[in-house]
């Protein structure tokens, strides 16, 4: 009897877990692929680009790898970190997004805010993000000539980015060192990329979100991630149980057997 509970409890449980796995498995297929906002300033917009800048080309590397997916441009010229803060909820309000990419904090230099300002704009964009359930992916700030950004962009804002990355838990897309050595030939003006600096921009994305994203649409980004790791723990969970109840099994019949057997000797 007491097998019996086990083997019934074993099988109720394996029914159940599969069935929530096949839940979670359809619930995630998303219809029109993953939807990805590019958030920033300037270099997000595409200033001086002729092809509108790295968010659609984003977009085209990412699809060409046979994977569903729609990048927003959301990017305002000139824009500071606090006009940030004043549009990013009608921006994540409005676009029903898995992840937002922001890249921002440029022309706070330029204007001669203080780097404190700065951290706490970016702070108030990922609690913004992560309150509408939106991945935030942080990048790092691309090289500039102006108001002694040549010194302040790697020295100090990129080092307060890294960091601030580090203390939410977000992934970080470090744009600026990947760039930094072909600058010179991939600058407009010694702050805008030209096309080339664009494309460049789009296939560092891309090297971590396109890995985000699968061959389906389903935006694969660490919480969903961890979701899966919790599902193999899980099924493991499920056939460790298993083997204890096949044990059970053999103990309890096997001993009656060998007895009736001696006796009949």
């Amino acid at each position: 009897m007491h097998c019996s509970r086990i083997q019934s409890t074993l099988k109720h449980s394996c029914h159940y877990l599969l069935v929530l796995l096949i839940t979670h498995a359809l619930a995630a297929v998303p219809a029109l692929g993953a939807n990805i906002i590019a958030f920033g300033d300037s270099i997000t917009s595409g200033t001086g680009s002729k092809t509108g800048g790295y968010p659609p080309r984003l977009q085209q590397i990412i699809e060409r790898s046979g994977k569903p997916c729609t990048v927003y441009n959301q990017g305002v010229p000139s824009e500071r970190t606090y006009q940030g803060i004043e549009r990013i909820d009608e921006v994540l309000n409005t676009i029903p997004a898995d992840a937002i990419l922001i890249m921002e904090g440029t022309n706070d230099i330029r204007s001669g805010y203080p780097i404190q300002t700065t951290r706490l704009n970016l702070q108030l964009m990922i609690d913004k993000a992560k309150a509408k359930g939106v991945e935030p992916i942080l990048a790092t700030l691309t090289p500039s000539n102006q108001a002694n950004s040549e010194f302040l962009i790697p020295k100090l804002y990129n080092p307060m980015i890294r960091k601030l990355a580090k203390d939410n838990n977000i992934t970080l897309v470090d744009q600026f060192t990947a760039i930094e050595k072909k600058w010179p030939a991939l600058n407009l003006d010694g702050i805008h990329p030209n096309d080339d600096g664009y494309f460049y921009l789009a296939e560092t994305w891309n090297k971590t979100v396109g890995e985000m994203i699968s061959p389906t649409g389903n935006f694969t980004g660490p919480k969903t991630l961890s979701l899966q790791l919790l599902l193999v723990i899980m099924l493991l969970f499920i056939t460790f149980f298993a083997t204890i109840g096949k044990k059970v099994k053999n103990r309890s019949y096997s001993p009656p057997l060998l007895k009736h057997i001696g006796r009949n000797r």
